[in-house]
């Protein structure tokens, strides 16, 4: 994620990871209520998700469109694949990428 805090500075996406986590944490709170799950995978689905927003925002501006467009949805994928596993949840995944996704419209414009 280091070209991303090149790109928009450490603050923009230190500001991104804590509430795409809290978007995560609360999605899966909201949805799994007798189950605690902690980790920090829905704030990494949100940068992630900001890379995705980056990506469609500055499409003119990359050299490797389909190549970047490529290797996120196969990260994406296997992520969530991987979220499927005993102890995992895909609802903090999905709530941090969609949280990263709409912020990465918002603050970094």
């Amino acid at each position: 994620q280091i070209p991303l805090e090149k790109k928009f500075g450490f603050v923009r996406i230190g500001l991104v990871y804590v509430i795409s986590g809290l978007g995560g944490n609360l999605l899966c709170v909201l949805f799994l209520h007798s189950i605690i799950y902690v980790g920090a995978s829905g704030a990494i689905f949100g940068l992630l998700g900001v890379m995705l927003s980056d990506l469609l925002t500055n499409w003119k501006m990359h050299t490797h469109k389909f190549d970047e467009m490529l290797i996120l949805v196969v990260i994406i994928v296997l992520d969530l694949a991987l979220g499927t596993f005993p102890f995992g949840s895909n609802f903090s995944n999905i709530g941090g990428f969609t949280s990263g996704f709409l912020l990465g419209f918002h603050i970094l414009i």
